[in-house]
């Protein structure tokens, strides 16, 4: 069975949100938006950017993917489409033939990726299938997967990696196929007794690297790994497993971090985006509310650069050439920001 190796690295001790503002030494700047800016204009009618984003009007964004060219792939599960924006923010088509299961519809897309040609790839997890689209935006083909519980999709080379959730100790947690839908390789855990990657209930994620490798995590405890095409396999954990445990009152309940997303920034440290539930929402019936954060942290480990991003962070995906990012974002409107950091 083909697996994976790791080498631990130091910890990255996630802050609690009281001890944020203290590690805080960057400030987010927005420099582009992308999605339905404004609800009117002054006199009620249509701005010029509505109707410049005319068809591009978000709802449930899953999924971010970033062309050469700087073009943003944006996969709107709840309006069943993929917006694809030109690097001026422009709607420059939208893909897909809406909800159904038909040729070119979803049920619940989940991913999707870009190969080097321009081919883009949907990962529908409800129909165990993936959709491809040539570089103009027309269906192409549809092939299966041998799981039911694909969560993203993240293409390399001529091949595509698909992360699992996984529901038995043993199973794959990461399906290897090629591009027109062969299954290739099935990848496990380093072993039967690695508890970062063998633990049940777990959704990994995936971001590619500078370096074009495949990087495969595990939100809960937050440890990941490099996929060096599956055969010479090359690991380091960046993270530890016990990221945050923090006790919450009264019961003693324990809030843990979630990681979100992630990427590799310019100067080589990761760019995470995390969450945990805030300690007095622990014991309510309500709802938990979350904290969101973004952290960066070098590969030696140590908390760098922590910001705390509200509850809007969604969706990270750092940019080809490590010096911007996109967050989705709800307020005031449901749209992807492209943010880069800056001195306070």
């Amino acid at each position: 069975m083909p697996r994976f190796s790791l080498t631990l690295g130091a910890c990255l001790a996630l802050m609690a949100p009281q001890a944020v503002t203290a590690q805080v030494s960057t400030r987010l700047v927005p420099i582009q938006r992308f999605g339905w800016e404004d609800p009117a204009g002054p006199d009620g009618r249509a701005t010029p950017a509505q109707r410049r984003l005319d068809g591009g009007m978000l709802s449930q964004v899953v999924d971010l993917a970033e062309g050469a060219d700087g073009s943003l792939y944006v996969l709107d599960r709840g309006g069943f489409k993929v917006v694809a924006f030109d690097a001026k923010g422009n709607v420059k088509r939208v893909i897909g033939h809406g909800e159904g299961e038909g040729p070119g519809e979803w049920v619940a897309p989940t991913s999707l990726t870009l190969s080097d040609a321009g081919e883009l790839f949907v990962l529908d997890q409800k129909q165990s299938r993936v959709t491809v689209f040539d570089t103009t935006g027309k269906l192409s083909r549809t092939f299966p997967i041998a799981s039911t519980y694909g969560y993203q999709i993240r293409a390399r080379g001529t091949r595509l990696y698909i992360s699992q959730f996984i529901f038995k100790a043993d199973a794959p947690i990461v399906l290897v196929y090629d591009f027109k839908g062969t299954l290739v390789e099935r990848l496990f855990p380093p072993s039967a007794e690695d508890v970062s990657f063998g633990r049940t209930g777990n959704t990994y994620r995936m971001a590619t690297m500078r370096d074009g490798r495949i990087a495969v995590a595990n939100p809960n405890p937050g440890t990941w790994a490099y996929l060096d095409d599956a055969r010479r396999p090359l690991g380091r954990v960046l993270v530890e497993k016990n990221v945050v445990r923090q006790p919450a009152p009264d019961r003693g309940w324990m809030a843990s971090a979630a990681l979100r997303g992630f990427g590799e920034w310019h100067d080589g440290r990761a760019l995470i985006l995390y969450d945990r539930v805030k300690p007095e929402a622990m014991n309510t019936p309500e709802r938990p509310r979350w904290n969101i954060f973004l952290g960066l942290v070098g590969q030696a480990g140590g908390a760098a650069d922590v910001i705390d991003v509200g509850e809007v962070g969604r969706n990270l995906l750092v940019s080809r050439d490590g010096r911007s990012f996109y967050l989705t974002v709800a307020e005031p409107s449901y749209q992807v920001v492209r943010f880069r950091l800056a001195a306070p």
